[in-house]
């Protein structure tokens, strides 16, 4: 089982810009990692792999989650990378079933194939939408864009 969410936080949509900018001519990079940092909850069958807690970009994780399901497509197997540190998750495919393990190899889980790449399409989705719904401007912005249009279904 999977539990993939996360909870926006609007305090932290610019916590490394330090001030508004217009949205819609933020950089993919800048966006990717300067705003819209959000808790974000992790769990593969009871393990969290995102213990401690802390706040993550959004945005970035969106997209690290959506190329580890193409990787498994591609080669069995991907990996949830973390930009502001040196911590993985590696995801191996072994017919039908997933199993996720941390660098330290001491977080391990399982879950589908299908139920993981429906909780990444969900999760990028839900993620896409809170984006828009608080800052409309954001609509039709590049990232967005090429984060919904990645052939993760």
């Amino acid at each position: 089982m999977i539990d993939l969410s996360f909870s926006p936080d609007p305090e932290c949509d610019f916590p490394r810009s330090g001030r508004k900018k217009a949205l819609e001519l933020v950089s993919e990079m800048d966006l990717r990692y300067g705003y819209f940092e959000a808790d974000i909850t992790f769990r593969v069958s009871g393990a969290d792999f995102f213990q401690p807690a802390g706040k993550f970009p959004l945005i970035d994780f969106m997209f690290t989650l959506a190329y580890s399901v193409l990787g498994i497509r591609d080669s069995g197997i991907g990996e949830i990378d973390f930009t502001e540190s040196s911590n993985w998750i590696r995801v191996e495919q072994c017919e039908d079933v997933l199993t996720f393990r941390n660098k330290l190899g001491d977080k391990n889980g399982t879950c589908s194939v299908v139920e993981y790449v429906s909780a990444v399409k969900a999760f990028i989705e839900s993620g896409i939408t809170d984006t828009v719904s608080r800052h409309p401007q954001m609509a039709g912005h590049p990232t967005l864009l090429k984060l919904s249009h990645l052939p993760i279904t």
